[in-house]
Formats: structure tokens, sequence, C-alpha cells
């Protein structure tokens, strides 16, 4: 064999583009690394590259696709089922503010990873036809073909892309009939329900991480209200899933060992209570379909701030004034409860925030980090902003707070965004508190609970009781929950990704 450096140099070359590539597509897909620390793409584009042609122009048609993905993953984080269901479910207006909200930029680091991508695969094309004998040609075409497929499934951010599409879609699809379920209701058999002249107001919010809570030990004061403010703390609360349809179907539908039924839950339960009851939110719906609209729809009223819109910019304190409303309509000597639904820390945190808003924080961590700490902070002031208001009804008041899940950090130390992730612990260890003119002293509970078992807590909270109703749970007393069996595995197993300070 006959040494040639230009081949040497072309052979390695095509090497560090792979490799580039791989890691490139690895951060903009916005995934952790595999399980098993592997990065086998790009062996695969170079085996495809040359042994079969056939192989080479699969992976470059599936590359492809992940890389179109990668404009959007790189702005909006990893392919959720809830992506799936905005992407399902929307309109051509929406569909034009989705796309202007895309970074040029990152549609350039996307021509310049198509760029790798065929130089990886094409740069070395016809070196088969040097091999001995045409039928070991044959064989040797057909073990590259194979064995490149197989590289490319086994732990490769573009196989965890395709799998998450079509996993996601199943769930949307589950998801339509769920929600078929929920609009024809569900019966409950109460023996007991509200009292009267009573407001409760349950707030549901978004993304946000316990361990970013000054109330719940950060070392920075994000949230001086809830620092000092009487009520029960439950520090163990645990959600199901890193994103909101799942994890809010969990909380707020009754379900035992994942068996949900979609009729029974916080709303219905509340209308058989015999409650007047709200939904209130800065969170957007694409049709009644969705879950969560669903669910706001059995509420008497129900009010979403520019509905059919992906207005990223909707304030949240402009629910404030839809309380203010609320808690003034004479309902006669029915009860009120008031579902409010926020954007809260939704990702891309600077766009929750408005030109008003204080912006705190000014660590070594990047613009969006400094960010999630003002959305934090921002919610600690509506808080405070809605209790007032209760406190201002001279009534009998109850405020309930949880988020439906946290973020995880991704990024260089200096750039780090909050992306939805699975697979840390954080994204299910969420804040579950409760305030109230009830409260004249801060008790904090440290003891785990699951989201599934919010709907029996709930009813107590409410003073609901009846069949179907675990009588055990209460916000003051609870038994100890179980390891939660998240989506990402065991919490007790799942990778830890501390808060940053």
């Amino acid at each position: 064999m006959v040494f040639s450096p230009l081949k040497t140099v072309k052979f390695v070359a095509i090497a560090l583009a792979a490799a580039v590539f791989e890691l490139a597509l690895h951060r903009a897909l916005a995934y952790g690394p595999s399980q098993d620390g592997r990065m086998l793409f790009g062996f695969a584009l170079i085996l495809a590259s040359r042994l079969e042609a056939r192989s080479a122009k699969l992976v470059f048609a599936l590359a492809l696709g992940a890389i179109a993905f990668s404009v959007v993953g790189m702005e909006y984080g990893r392919l959720t089922p809830d992506f799936i269901g905005a992407l399902m479910e929307t309109n051509a207006e929406e569909s034009k503010e989705f796309l202007s909200m895309i970074n040029p930029l990152d549609i350039l680091f996307a021509c310049l990873l198509c760029a790798l991508l065929a130089f990886a695969l094409f740069a070395w094309r016809g070196q088969a036809s040097a091999l001995p004998s045409s039928g070991l040609r044959k064989y040797l075409r057909a073990f590259g073909f194979w064995t490149a497929i197989a590289l490319l499934w086994i732990g490769s951010n573009p196989a965890r892309l395709y799998s998450d599409a079509v996993l996601g879609y199943i769930e949307y699809r589950a998801n339509l009939e769920a929600a078929q379920a929920i609009a024809r209701g569900g019966a409950w058999s109460l023996s007991a329900g509200a009292d009267k002249n009573d407001i409760r107001v349950v707030v549901i919010g978004e993304s946000a991480r316990k361990d970013y809570m000054s109330a719940y030990g950060y070392p920075l004061n994000t949230t001086p209200f809830l620092l000092n403010a009487n009520g029960i703390f439950i520090d163990g609360f645990t959600t199901s899933a890193g994103y909101t349809i799942k994890s809010l179907s969990t909380i707020l539908i009754k379900n035992e060992n994942g068996v949900f039924d979609y009729g029974r839950n916080a709303v219905s339960l509340a209308n058989a209570a015999g409650y007047e009851t709200f939904w209130l939110s800065t969170q957007t719906y694409t049709d009644f379909k969705h879950i969560i609209a669903r669910l706001s729809f059995q509420a008497a009223h129900s009010n979403f701030f520019r509905p059919r819109s992906l207005d990223f910019l909707s304030d949240d304190f402009n629910l404030i004034a839809e309380l203010d409303e609320a808690i003034a309509l004479d309902t006669g000597d029915k009860p009120k409860l008031i579902f409010m639904h926020i954007m809260g820390s939704h990702p891309q945190s600077c766009k929750r925030l408005t030109k008003s808003d204080p912006r705190s924080f000014n660590l070594i961590y990047g613009e969006d980090h400094n960010c999630y700490l003002a959305t934090i902070e921002k919610l600690d002031r509506f808080i405070s902003a809605a209790t007032k208001r209760l406190e201002a009804a001279d009534i009998n008041w109850s405020l309930l707070y949880f988020s439906d899940h946290g973020l995880g950090h991704s990024g260089d130390l200096g750039d780090i965004k909050m992306r939805h992730n699975e697979e840390i612990r954080q994204s299910y260890e969420v804040p579950l508190f409760a305030l109230g003119s009830g409260f004249n002293e801060r008790v904090i509970i440290k003891r785990r609970l699951n989201a599934s078992r919010f709907i029996d807590l709930f009813a107590a909270w409410i003073g609901a009781r009846g069949e179907g109703l675990d009588w055990r749970y209460s916000l003051s007393d609870f038994p100890q929950d179980s390891d939660l069996a998240a989506s990402g595995g065991k919490l007790g197993d799942l990778r830890d990704d501390p808060a940053l300070y």
C-alpha cells in the first residue's frame, strides 16, 4: 500500500468535519449528552461516505431534518409534546409570528451545519471502487449501510429528535381524546362543600424552579415578599413531567396509577362543591382541543388575555385587573374560586419582562439566566399584588400557588439558557405554598408529595369531601409519598443540576 499524504489529510479533514458537525448539532438540538456518553453520528457519517451510497443519502436526509429543527431548537429548546401540540393546532397568523422570532444567525448556523454535513458525507465518494473484488465490495457496502444506520440510532441526537417527534405525536393524539372526555364532564359525589362568603385563588405558575426562590433557600433574595409571608410552604412537591400539558394533567386531573379520570378534575370539583369558578390566563391557546383549554372552559367564567395569539409579551400583571373584577362580581352567597394561569418564567425569560420590570441581577451566567431570576422576582411581586387585593376585600381568603415544572441549564458559562430538560431532578422539584387570612405563622413542611395526590389536597383546601377523595391529604398534613416515577426516570436516579449564584 502506497502512503498518500493527500488522502491522509483528506481523511483527517472529513473526520474533523464529522466530529464538529456532531458536536454542533448536539448543542443546536438542545439535548443533554447521550446516556452512554457516546457521539456516534459522526462515525456513521464517515462510514457511510466510504462504503455505501445508499447509507450516505439516507443519513444525509435524516440529518437535514435534524438541521431544520435546530433553527428552532437553538431558540426554544428540545422537542416536547407541548411544542408538537402547538405545531399541530397553529394557524397562519401564529406561524408568521413564530417565524418572525427566529434569529437570522441561527439560520446561518444551520447553513454551516449543512456544509459540514455535505463535506463529511460526499468529499470521499468513489473510494469503494478500490476494493479488490466485486463480491467483497458488495458485502462490505451492505455492511457499511447497516452499520451506519445502527450507529445513527444508538445514542445519537438526531435519533432522539425523531423518537421524540413520534412519541410526542402519539401523546398529542391521546391528549385530543382526553380533551373530549373533559368536555363530557364527570360526576363527583360529595358529602361536604364550600363555605359561604369565601374567596380562594389558585395561581398556576410556569417553569419556576423551587431552588431559585429565596423562600426555599436560594441565597439571593429573589422572593422578598414570600420570604417573610405567613402560610404553609411545602418543600417536597414533585411534578411528573418537564413540560406543561402532562404535568398539569397529573396535577389537576384525578388519576390513580397513571389512569386518568378526565371528567373529574379540579375545575369540575370546585363546581360540584358549590363555587362560582373563574379561569384567568395570560397563557395562550390555539384550539378548544387543548386539555388545559378544555379545563378552563369548565369554569363559569373564563378569560384568556389575547387568546389565539403567540403574544409572548403578555404581562401577567394584566390579570390583577381581572382579579379585581372577579372579586367585585356579585355572586350572592356563592363563594368564589379563581384560577390564574400565568406565563411566569416560561423559556425565553427576557420576553416575560416589560420595560418597567426591574432587572436586579447581573450574574456571570448570561442575560437569559439573569432574566430568569428577574421573572422569579416578578412572580413574588405578582403574588404580593394579588394578596393585597384579597386583603382589601375584607373577606376570608386563601391563595394557593404551584409551578407546573422547572427548567435546566443549557449552554456555556457566560451564556446559560434556561430550557426544558427532563433528565434532571430540578425539572420536577417545584414550589407549592398557601397564603391566606387564616395564617398567623410561617410553616415549612419538608415531605415528598407527588403531583398525582394534588387533587386530594386541593379537595381538602376547598372543603370538599366525598367518594374517590383521599382524606389523608391536606395542606398541613399528608403521608410521605414514594420516589416519583417521572418522565425522565425515578426522581432519585436523575442527574443533579443545582441552581447557580
